[in-house]
């Protein structure tokens, strides 16, 4: 898949290329519009296959099966993701994540989780936990947003 360039979406968004520039966490105003496409192409990035998704969403598996949704991708698109809904499992990568949360390891050895892939797909991704080293800037960057922020 190839994506446009960071100057043609921010163009795109009517938002000058420049506020990269700045080292403050000032806002940006853009459009509904232009959230949701942003959105909708970060779904697209996340999402694996359908099996996966319905793997995930049996009730969309379900949905499918009757007819309701006939196209399993476009709903985690459109519908799914902003519904919180997660595409797939991520793979974790056990050594890593044992070694950067010890309370997992620790949670693990007691008994309390089976795996540090189990525990990142239940309630590591929602304490914005990365599954992986090559995941940690963004999940990090990430998790320290705050909405509204000014």
């Amino acid at each position: 898949m190839n994506t446009p360039t960071c100057r043609k979406i921010l163009e795109a968004m009517h938002v000058n290329p420049t506020i990269f520039a700045m080292a403050d966490e000032s806002p940006v105003e853009i459009s509904v519009l232009a959230l949701k496409v942003l959105f909708r192409h970060i779904a697209l990035l996340n999402y694996g296959t359908d099996e996966e998704y319905i793997a995930c969403n049996e009730d969309v598996g379900q949905a499918f099966e009757r007819g309701d949704v006939t196209d399993v991708r476009a709903h985690f698109i459109e519908v799914g993701f902003f519904e919180g809904r997660k595409a797939r499992n991520v793979d974790v990568d056990e050594n890593w994540y044992l070694n950067e949360y010890p309370d997992v390891k620790m949670a693990i050895s007691s008994g309390a989780i089976e795996s540090a892939e189990s525990h990142f797909n239940q309630r590591g991704e929602i304490e914005w936990r990365a599954p992986d080293a090559n995941s940690e800037i963004s999940y990090s960057m990430i998790g320290r947003l705050t909405v509204g922020a000014s």
